[in-house]
């Protein structure tokens, strides 16, 4: 059950498994990970969760992970931290 009605937003890079796991596109003949996206193509189903693409350059977890010059250190932190231009 979702807190206040909120429905927690699940951003993918990877268009083909956000086409899996929101339209049960593929599903069957991706054996080795059938049991993961039935799992959470059920979650999508029952709206406790939303699953949307989002641009590889767009997704801020990458940045915890990759070395950033000034311009992409300026950018993550005014992400990270709401911050206006």
């Amino acid at each position: 059950m979702n807190i206040k009605g909120i429905i927690p937003r699940i951003y993918q890079d990877n268009t083909s498994i956000v086409e899996m796991v929101t339209i049960d596109s593929g599903v069957s003949s991706t054996k080795h990970m059938c049991m993961q996206m039935h799992l959470v193509l059920e979650a999508v189903k029952d709206k406790h969760v939303d699953i949307k693409y989002r641009n590889t350059k767009q997704m801020i977890a990458d940045e915890f992970t990759k070395p950033l010059d000034g311009a992409k250190s300026e950018t993550f932190r005014s992400e990270i931290l709401h911050l206006s231009d």
